[in-house]
């Protein structure tokens, strides 16, 4: 708040001047948090306080659950200020991590310092088929080999971004329509106030425009605010960079011959993708599409080749998802980089669709989907 009064308080925001602020803001960011990096680094280096530090680490974010929900008590979680900075210091970790030493079955391991619960919905799974396999894994304790830091990091960062960069988005995306719902009812009542001005509701409605202009500046701030701390395009570009490699490891999952991937994908489904929490594919397509309506611009790195596999495999392979409105999110995707939709995703669409797999099995996928 003390932010938005300092920097966005002036008789008016335009786009002009929250630019300069935004740029200057995001540079001490930057900053602040590569000094948290730093600490944070040095009592990880250090053998005594290693096992401490991945504890509070994942204490951090199994106290945050709550925060991927849809409605959530904020006086029971941390702030997105928080979570947003513990990602970009669990992003730097993660950074050279090389996909070879990440173990697949790190979530299913016994000493897993996650908490994923069995409630979660799984990719394809039932509740039953998950637990009958994860007992069958647990009876052989060999199948598991230790956790390593670079395979416990790589899933505490996967984890973050789901209760740090996603919700921060879907409370941009509210934050939007609530404006726009208070612009629409202010311009309502100005434009009507002849009719009211002498009526026995005057004092009434004076009082909700004049509720409404207040309500209107705050959430306008608190939008100035927003752009700065989520539309960093560092941070974003970082995201995606981070979900191509999660994209890279279950792709991974599903054809071991990647990056050499074949469709149809072998009928008999791995019971480790399977049992893979459905957010870790919702997360990458509800991050694609924030990015595709207020950033497009970050859609043009290299790791978007294995995004476009990605999404080209699974709206291919739809038996591999159990829930259908998943599908239709990958889909959604597609819709929304069709240049018709955003002329800035132009080259993003046109590598879905001379991606060699696409050109055999997409056009009879979309006819199956939407039929």
């Amino acid at each position: 708040t003390k932010v938005g009064d300092k920097y966005f308080s002036g008789p008016a925001i335009t786009m002009e001047n929250t630019r300069v602020v935004s740029q200057s803001l995001q540079h001490y960011l930057e900053l602040a948090r590569g000094d948290l990096f730093k600490v944070l680094h040095n009592i990880l280096l250090n053998g005594e306080t290693r096992e401490l530090a991945l504890n509070y680490m994942a204490a951090l974010v199994n106290y945050n659950v709550k925060k991927a929900q849809m409605q959530t008590d904020d006086k029971l979680v941390s702030t997105d200020g928080l979570m947003l900075n513990f990602l970009w210091v669990l992003q730097q970790l993660s950074m050279k991590i090389k996909l070879e030493t990440v173990d697949p079955y790190y979530i299913f391991h016994p000493r897993c310092r996650l908490v994923v619960s069995l409630e979660e919905t799984r990719l394809k799974a039932t509740m039953e088929e998950l637990k009958s396999w994860m007992n069958e894994l647990h009876e052989d304790p060999s199948k598991f080999s230790e956790p390593k830091f670079p395979t416990e990091c790589f899933f505490l960062t996967l984890h973050t971004h789901h209760l740090s960069i996603l919700p921060c988005c879907r409370r941009y995306i509210r934050r939007l329509r609530a404006i726009r719902e208070l612009n629409r009812t202010v311009e309502e009542l100005k434009n009507s106030e002849g009719q009211w001005k002498d009526s026995p509701l005057a004092s009434r409605h004076r009082e909700m425009l004049k509720r409404c202009k207040t309500q209107l500046k705050k959430l306008v701030r608190a939008k100035a605010c927003a752009d700065v701390g989520l539309l960093d395009e560092n941070l974003l570009r970082r995201c995606l960079q981070f979900y191509s490699t999660v994209i890279k490891l279950i792709l991974r999952m599903v054809d071991p011959a990647y990056p050499n991937i074949t469709l149809p994908l072998n009928p008999e489904i791995p019971r480790s993708f399977a049992a893979l929490p459905e957010f870790y594919v919702e997360d990458v397509a509800e991050f694609l599409l924030f990015v595709v309506q207020y950033s497009p611009q970050v859609l043009y790195e290299p790791c978007v080749q294995d995004v476009v596999t990605f999404l080209v495999v699974f709206i291919c392979s739809q038996h591999y998802i159990r829930n259908p409105y998943l599908i239709a999110k990958l889909v959604e995707v597609l819709f929304v980089t069709n240049p018709a939709v955003q002329p800035r995703t132009q080259r993003f669409s046109e590598m879905m669709e001379n991606h060699p797999l696409s050109i055999k099995h997409l056009v009879p996928a979309l006819m199956k989907f939407y039929t």
